[in-house]
């Protein structure tokens, strides 16, 4: 009785191969995407998020207090890695905005992130002792796509903004892996939204490899299309403008009140 079996490997035939066997062969490592064309799907929305036009199809939308946490994220903790991510930034000089992290403070749990600066720059935050980062030179517009890529490696990560590397930092060490998820738009910590990026999100990969310059550039298509840029709360109003309001010597006296500057 023949007990063999035939198979083909890269195109050559193996014949008549005692059993058991077992043949190995090298997978390439799998991309997982979040395409956040909706609020369904492997994710969880901290407070509100819409639908709005996006690099493929919908992007999503959030008012700059909500953020989307991805499920099951926790895992893609340690070793090599790409993370891309579609952004639509609405105030690039809205104080720093988070747009991609897997980091909870208040756990000490402190890995990796992307945001927006201040200056209205886009930055990469590595962990080490302390942080590591790498900046771009020019600022943001509002209501421009952009596509930012972060590759970290053993010993080093880059950072890449529309297909182009913009710098890179060496690492002393491998980042540590935290058990806290991927959020994107904020950090989740203390069931509060820190970090709030007001603006659109769309199509974010990650990749358990340190992809090349030349896939990284090929995965770009620039995007004409912009936002029209809703009108931002510019803060919370302390008395009605339509009012007069009174003198001073026109003011009743409240009895037993006390008067206390706090400095921060």
């Amino acid at each position: 009785m023949d007990l063999g079996i035939r198979a083909s490997v890269n195109g050559f035939e193996i014949m008549n191969l005692a059993l058991p066997l077992v043949l190995l062969f090298a997978l390439p490592a799998q991309t997982t995407t979040w395409p956040l064309d909706d609020v369904a799907g492997a994710i969880v929305v901290r407070g509100t998020a819409r639908t709005e036009s996006g690099v493929a199809g919908k992007s999503l939308v959030l008012d700059g207090a909500s953020l989307i946490e991805l499920t099951d994220s926790a895992r893609f903790a340690s070793g090599e890695f790409t993370v891309s991510l579609w952004f639509n930034p609405y105030d690039p000089a809205g104080g720093q905005q988070m747009l991609a992290g897997k980091n909870r403070y208040s756990r000490n749990e402190r890995q990796w992130s992307l945001t927006v600066e201040p200056d209205g720059k886009l930055k990469a935050h590595l962990r080490q002792d302390a942080w590591s980062t790498i900046s771009t030179a020019d600022r943001l517009v509002a209501g421009r796509w952009y596509l930012a890529t972060l590759v970290v490696e053993t010993r080093k990560a880059s950072l890449y903004l529309n297909g182009k590397i913009v710098g890179e930092v060496k690492l002393a060490s491998p980042l540590t892996a935290t058990a806290a998820p991927i959020t994107l738009g904020g950090i989740w910590d203390q069931e509060q939204v820190r970090q709030p990026f007001p603006g659109a999100l769309d199509e974010f990969t990650f990749q358990p490899r340190a992809i090349s310059a030349t896939e990284i550039a090929a995965s770009y298509v620039p995007i004409s299309a912009t936002h029209d840029i809703p009108k931002l709360p510019t803060g919370l109003p302390l008395w009605d403008a339509t009012q007069t309001l009174p003198k001073a010597v026109d003011l009743e006296p409240v009895k037993d009140a006390e008067f206390h500057v706090l400095k921060k």
